[in-house]
């Protein structure tokens, strides 16, 4: 989605849509990674793509 940022997009895609997309940022990232629902995700990009 041109003019909007990729956890907005995602948040967008998610409600509006109906897809399944995640929408993660540093914190959802940080927090993930703290209850090792991630493995060896080292940015929020690569979380989301997991």
């Amino acid at each position: 989605m041109p003019g909007v940022g990729r956890k907005t997009a995602n948040v967008i895609a998610s409600v509006v849509y109906d897809k399944p997309a995640m929408a993660v940022d540093t914190h959802v990232f940080r927090v993930s990674a703290r209850l090792g629902l991630t493995t060896n995700s080292t940015t929020p990009l690569e979380t989301e793509n997991n």
